[in-house]
């Protein structure tokens, strides 16, 4: 186990090189060029879905938390039933349901925000058990002291447990980037063009299933790495701004 804050940005940077080599070798090599701007649409795609679920499900998660611990009983338990079913539900079938039931409501939505919508609602219902579980382990930890000192709950809020928790939140918040990117493979069962499905048409056009997908393995390795980076970047900045450790946390 590596301590939080001397977690090194090499590995992600390797990763990200090789992925960017590879998709470079893939496209030079195997793919015929008239794909390549079919590919590079399809990426965008890819990056765009990714991102704005991401935004969604760090809104959501803004919501669900202080919701898991709201002094209302009723607030509270609507909060965890709505975590437990999002977590149970495959994401499949939350793509589904985000396509054919908004136009039942006279809702028209576009299938790239239906997956979007899908994504960030699944992924925000596993990250807010994350950081609620986080929050637990500050309060039971400072809420005394804070008690002791006289703080008042937006000095404990802003002063103590926001940025004690979103230091410890971030390998967390990566780990859920990271499974957002992966997510969106699976857009294209509503007819979302992502890298995945342009990958199938390629795969089908040339005969040859390795080109299509040796270009979808890549892409996500570059892409994946950049998120770590990201993830480490804001770690560094956290680590220097709350340089103490809350329980002792530990990071791979």
């Amino acid at each position: 186990m590596t301590p939080l804050d001397e977690v090194r940005p090499w590995p992600a940077v390797l990763a990200g090189a090789v992925g960017l080599l590879g998709l470079t070798v893939v496209l030079a090599i195997t793919v015929p060029p008239g794909f390549r701007p079919m590919l590079a649409d399809a990426a965008a795609v890819t990056v765009l879905v990714t991102a704005a679920s991401i935004a969604l499900t760090l809104g959501l998660v803004l919501l669900l938390v202080p919701a898991l611990a709201h002094r209302h009983p009723l607030v509270r338990r609507s909060a965890r039933f709505v975590v437990a079913t999002g977590r149970a539900v495959p994401l499949v079938c939350l793509l589904l349901l985000a396509y054919w039931v908004p136009p039942l409501m006279g809702m028209e939505l576009a299938p790239l925000w239906c997956a979007v919508l899908a994504i960030g609602v699944l992924e925000a219902c596993y990250l807010a058990v994350i950081l609620d579980g986080l929050r637990a382990t500050v309060t039971a930890r400072h809420g005394e002291v804070a008690y002791l000192l006289g703080l008042s709950r937006w000095a404990w809020w802003f002063r103590v447990m926001l940025p004690q928790v979103s230091r410890l939140a971030v390998p967390h918040l990566l780990n859920a980037m990271q499974y957002t990117l992966k997510s969106s493979a699976l857009v294209s069962f509503i007819a979302v063009q992502d890298l995945t499905q342009t990958a199938h048409i390629l795969a089908t056009a040339m005969a040859d299933p390795v080109p299509g997908y040796a270009v979808v393995l890549f892409a996500y390795l570059a892409l994946a790495a950049n998120l770590a980076l990201l993830g480490l970047s804001v770690r560094a900045v956290l680590a220097r701004r709350a340089p103490f450790a809350v329980v002792g946390a530990t990071g791979v």
